[in-house]
């Protein structure tokens, strides 16, 4: 499924042009229009996905097996002491359906495991 209104799918599927490094049936890697380091770069999934519950695991598995060959790539290209992936699609923000006008996120009540 692609959505016409999504600008990552316009992007995914070549309708807004982009700096591609790598391309395959499943994916598109570009280089971002703003990179915070050399480098750096997106891997966009050509099916639109609205959230990660709608993400199949292969798709997933398949998208971290090509980061991990991007980032090999770009660290022998770059010749850098190391990557760092900041983002796996978006970031993960919950809240509930009652507050999703505030656009907003309290990380101080987040509580992970080891802080129990």
């Amino acid at each position: 499924m692609i959505d016409r209104d999504c600008i990552f799918c316009k992007i995914a599927g070549g309708d807004i042009p982009s700096s591609t490094v790598y391309e395959d049936e499943q994916f598109r890697v570009l280089l971002d229009l703003s990179p915070a380091t050399k480098g750096h770069a997106l891997i966009l999934p050509k099916q639109h996905y609205a959230n990660i519950f709608e993400i199949d695991e292969n798709i997933l598995r398949d998208l971290i097996v090509l980061a991990k060959k991007v980032a090999s790539a770009m660290k022998e290209t770059l010749n850098c002491d190391g990557v760092n992936i900041a983002h796996l699609f978006s970031s993960l923000m919950f809240g509930r359906k009652e507050k999703e006008k505030e656009k907003h996120f309290d990380w101080s009540t987040l509580k992970l495991a080891k802080e129990k």
